[in-house]
């Protein structure tokens, strides 16, 4: 009994769970961890810019405004078919994320349409086009938290353990993910720093996303269970052989006495 009250007791366990709702935890924070102390600013110059959204158009009432599902798209098919067809200097292309679509002021050099729902990973989409048309450097301007996870996860010369910070970020909270009760995530990445082994859990976990994990204890309790079929059947089988030779029994004492009686 000592034992059961160890562990938590409820349908939506509260280290991981608010109430049956996720458990927010504060996504900034990694990127305080993420910026070095010697970090140099951007270049001046460069070949592509990619302008996350969020960071070029916030109005005050951003949370009311976004109690809307039809305002942000409203919105952004608005400043998509400005900027379209806005006068640019010559030479500077510019595309433009609008629904499925990828808006573009130059008809020399189009994108496939995109069926990404998050701009967060659409953005890679655009990178991708721009490395693959001859760009070297990059600038991507955002406010998220969750854009500069996956760019550090994709460009691995980053970080030592670039690929691993995606599948990190995952289990101390994200956008769909419950953070820890009381643990942010600088404790996280501390314990990180201090068990660096899991680093290659994480990087399998990234490589192999559709991949069931076996964990010690399914199978300490698929052991157990195997081991509880054996006996059941042993005892079977023993229940079965007594009840034999107890019917073998019975029927010699019932010739016995037949032939005494004769």
């Amino acid at each position: 009994m000592s034992t059961f009250f160890k562990h938590e007791n409820h349908p939506y366990p509260p280290s991981l769970s608010d109430r049956g709702k996720l458990r927010l935890g504060k996504k900034s924070d990694l990127l305080i961890i993420l910026t070095q102390k010697t970090q140099q600013e951007p270049p001046g110059t460069f070949d592509v810019k990619v302008l996350y959204g969020a960071a070029v158009v916030l109005p005050r009432n951003w949370p009311d405004f976004l109690r809307d599902p039809m305002n942000k798209q409203e919105l952004f098919t608005f400043l998509s078919s400005k900027i379209a067809s806005t006068a640019w200097p010559v030479g500077k292309q510019v595309f433009i994320t609008s629904g499925v679509r990828v808006v573009g002021t130059d008809t020399s050099h189009f994108m496939l349409p995109c069926n990404h729902e998050e701009a967060d990973t659409r953005i890679m989409i655009h990178l991708l086009d721009a490395l693959e048309h001859g760009s070297y450097t990059c600038l991507v301007c955002t406010v998220d938290t969750d854009v500069v996870v996956i760019l550090i996860g994709k460009f691995h010369a980053l970080l030592t353990k670039s690929t691993a910070l995606p599948v990190f970020h995952c289990c101390t909270g994200c956008d769909t993910t419950s953070a820890f009760c009381g643990k942010g995530k600088k404790s996280a990445w501390d314990a990180w720093n201090s068990y660096p082994e899991v680093t290659q859990a994480f990087n399998y976990m990234a490589a192999n996303p559709h991949t069931p994990l076996e964990t010690r204890g399914r199978d300490e309790r698929k052991r157990r269970e195997e081991e509880k079929r054996g006996r059941d059947a042993r005892k079977r089988r023993e229940e079965e052989t007594r009840g034999r030779d107890e019917r073998k029994r019975r029927e010699e004492e019932t010739r016995g006495s037949n032939e005494r009686k004769r």
